[in-house]
């Protein structure tokens, strides 16, 4: 059986509880059961951050890689 620790340390350390569920070898369910779990018991679990979406800085970092792709692909 899976350590609490080792639950929580490897959901720390995932993108998202699918990863951490597959790092552990389980199921996304079970590991959210066992997320509920701690959080009954009082374990501050923390709620994975929103993914980033593309914000208007790095648009125009992806635009100006792709300028310079064009440029030097030209010369």
């Amino acid at each position: 059986m899976i350590d609490y620790r080792e639950t929580l340390v490897t959901l720390l350390h995932s993108e998202d509880r699918h990863v951490a569920a597959k790092t552990l070898n389980i199921s996304v369910p079970s590991l959210n059961y066992r997320i509920n779990q701690m959080k009954k018991a009082g374990v501050k679990v923390p709620t994975p951050p929103k993914r980033r979406t593309l914000d208007n800085l790095m648009v125009a970092q992806l635009n100006s890689i792709i300028k310079k792709y064009k440029t030097s692909e030209a010369n």
